[in-house]
């Protein structure tokens, strides 16, 4: 009972993970660079200066109160974000006056950067950024939104499934940890797989489970549906994210006080000397209210203990009583929070980063064992099954064909005429483009000389990024370490590792060309070949016994013989 038991879930581990294996590899990949996203977006506005974060607070704050009077002076809230944590400029938002709905995504906002250096507001090149690969990892692209939330909850799934019954099946999964058989076909694929599974597992899934629990309201929406009507789910919406009510404007105008005096207070209140953003509702209104938070280090997702407010008028602190939020709904906060990782200080966030760069290796290792355990069948017995085909082809084309769309996607960032329409588009067309192309690739090209191939193009894209920004940008990696802007400098040295990486991927696979290893099979064990001393010994040994058997055989039928001429 117990091995058929192993042996269906060894079946289920195998087929849910080549279901949707290729699915889960894009989304792991560009939701582990999404944890980058901020960064990712400053080195993809080049026009930006160096970082703000050398100019004082009361210097930055006077800057965006005089573009925020100048330019939304009827807006009905004002938000201003100091250079702090990850983020290295300054920026300012305002609500659009023409819109009464709800914000949503930010899209009822007015979002603008201020160059701190001319005390203008920056132009910056259209670009979908860091935002763009990090929301690409649930919203997929090209489809609705809802659309591809099913799918990819639907894939989530499947990687929750893969991950419990890969613990079940690898019953000696830390034993096995400390193992690895090189140059053993399946073996060492399978080694592969189990040490970068067991490294990150808990991250595993964390990351997975709480992915499921961020969209847990659409995917559970017909739970909701058959057992409350429309006006009690606005009920249950309420109690499941409480927050404090919206201030109303008295309709009678009023002058902001002193912001400094008030932040000095907050300050106080915060028990840090740094602010991170202040929103201000109604600014010109008589009940005006100022909100100041520092930067987000709680866990809970939107936690309300990192925020204070005060009158906008007087600057007297608001004592608002904090929302009750029910047990489950601090669990959710607790696992969107984790799954986001917006808490992370900058060694967490690295962390975070390995840690899904080792998922997305866990996904890829497993699809390439699937195909090395059918090798011998397929390939030594020469009798490729379709299947086998289609997944060893698609497998190079999505592992190696992901990141080289990637590299793509930056030079498209850089090469891409600065006054084009529909700029950010474009840049996204650029990376689908190259996708599908790496994808048809395999399927024209020899199967021996592939892998060769394509990561040694990834190898090349990778590191002409950081060239041709160069080239076609004021920064670069000596620039940025001049003016210690080290979150640029960062940026295009790691482009720089992950390019040598390939590069180095690609001299093993020219290497293991040109040693053409004849293909083994799954689970064989390894014997030490006899030596020609012992195989010459046991040749003539099984020579003398053919000899002697023979003899023995015609002696006998001589008696034989003898006897029948005697009768």
């Amino acid at each position: 009972m117990k091995g058929a038991f192993r042996k269906s879930m060894n079946w289920l581990h195998t087929w849910t993970g080549l279901a949707l294996g290729w699915l889960l590899f894009f989304v792991f990949l560009t939701g582990t660079l999404g944890y980058f996203d901020t960064e990712m977006d400053r080195w993809m506005e080049p026009e930006l200066p160096t970082t703000a974060k050398h100019v004082p607070e009361d210097q930055l704050i006077a800057m965006a109160l005089e573009h925020l009077e100048y330019n939304a002076e009827e807006s009905k809230q004002w938000q201003i974000i100091l250079p702090q944590g990850r983020e290295d400029m300054l920026r300012i938002a305002w609500k659009k006056p023409d819109t009464g709905k709800p914000m949503r995504h930010g899209r009822s906002m007015q979002r603008e950067i201020i160059d701190h250096e001319t005390n203008e507001i920056a132009e910056v090149r259209d670009t979908a950024g860091g935002q763009g690969l990090y929301r690409m990892h649930y919203r997929l692209h090209y489809m609705p939104s809802i659309v591809a939330f099913w799918i990819v909850g639907l894939a989530t799934m499947f990687m929750l499934l893969a991950l419990v019954t890969g613990i079940v099946i690898h019953i000696k999964i830390f034993k096995d940890f400390f193992t690895f058989r090189p140059k053993e076909g399946a073996r060492s694929w399978l080694d592969a797989h189990s040490v970068v599974s067991v490294l990150a597992l808990p991250f595993h899934i964390m990351i997975t489970y709480s992915g499921l629990v961020f969209f847990m309201f659409t995917y559970m929406g017909m739970v909701f549906i058959a057992n409350y009507d429309t006006s009690e789910m606005k009920n249950v919406r309420s109690e499941a994210f409480p927050r404090i009510a919206p201030f109303e404007a008295s309709g009678n105008p009023g002058q902001l006080t002193d912001l400094n005096s008030v932040l000095a207070t907050a300050r106080k209140d915060l028990g840090s000397d740094h602010i991170y953003r202040i929103s201000i509702d109604h600014p010109m209104d008589a009940d005006s209210v100022i909100m100041v938070r520092r930067h987000d280090t709680s866990i809970f997702r939107n936690a309300e203990v990192d925020r204070f407010y005060y009158k906008g008028t007087t600057g007297e602190k608001l004592e608002l009583n904090d929302p009750i939020k029910p047990v489950a709904s601090d669990v959710r906060s607790v696992f969107t929070g984790l799954h986001e990782g917006h808490f992370a200080g900058t060694f967490m966030r690295w962390l975070y980063f390995i840690s899904g760069l080792l998922g997305t290796a866990m996904i890829a290792t497993g699809m390439l064992l699937w195909v090395e355990k059918r090798r011998f069948k397929n390939e030594v017995k020469n009798a490729p099954t379709k299947g086998y085909l289609l997944v060893k082809r698609t497998n190079i084309g999505i592992i190696v064909g992901l990141p080289l769309a990637i590299a793509v996607y930056f030079l498209a960032n850089r090469l891409l005429p600065v006054e084009m329409a529909d700029r950010s588009a474009w840049e996204m067309n650029a990376l689908f483009i190259t996708l599908g192309l790496a994808l048809l690739y395999p399927f024209i090209r020899p199967a021996k000389t592939v892998w060769y191939e394509m990561l040694r193009l990834t190898a090349i894209a990778l590191l002409a990024v950081p060239i041709v920004s160069a080239i076609t940008t004021r920064h670069s990696m000596l620039s940025s370490f001049n003016h210690q802007d080290w979150t640029l400098f960062t940026y295009d040295l790691m482009l720089v590792v992950f390019g040598l990486a390939f590069a180095i991927a690609a001299l093993y696979m020219k290497k293991r060309q040109s040693e053409t290893p004849k293909p083994k099979r799954a689970g064989r064990s390894k014997g030490k070949r006899p030596q020609p001393k012992a195989v010459e010994a046991i040749a003539t040994r099984n020579i003398s016994n053919a000899n002697s058997s023979a003899i023995t055989n015609t002696a006998h039928r001589t008696s034989h013989s003898n006897d029948y001429t005697r009768t």
